[in-house]
Parts: structure tokens; sequence; C-alpha cells
């Protein structure tokens, strides 16, 4: 068994290595195994979104109480 994978590795090390030396792109693992891997989906990080919001609600705040502090004083 181990004999077997070692041949199958020494197999695909030369055939990538002919690949580059013939200036041909080696192929990415989801293209030699399609079914194993999921494709990536970025992930939306709506974390600045909420950031952006409190900072808008915060100038807010302290806009009316600078108005409120000109008027009264």
């Amino acid at each position: 068994m181990e004999i077997t994978n070692n041949y199958n590795l020494a197999v695909q090390i030369s055939y990538f290595v002919n690949l580059g030396l013939n200036g041909k792109p080696v192929p990415k693992i989801e293209e030699l195994y399609p079914g194993l891997f999921t494709p990536n989906k970025p992930v939306e990080d709506n974390r600045w979104m909420l950031w952006k919001e409190q900072m808008i609600d915060f100038a807010n705040r302290h806009n009316k109480r600078r108005q409120s502090q000109k008027v009264g004083g």
C-alpha cells in the first residue's frame, strides 16, 4: 500500500514538473478532485455596518447635546 502511494506521488510530481517546464499551468486541486471541495463563497462581514450606524448615532447624540448647550448657555 505504501509503495503504491509513493509511486503515485512520484508520477504526480513528475507530471507537474513536466507541466511547469513546458510553461503550462498546473491544475488546481479543485480541478483534479471536483467533487471533494466546495467552492468558497466570500463571507459577508456586516460588523462594519453596525459600527457605522453606532458612530452615526453617537455623532447625532453629541451634536444634539452641543446644540442644547449653545441655546441654553
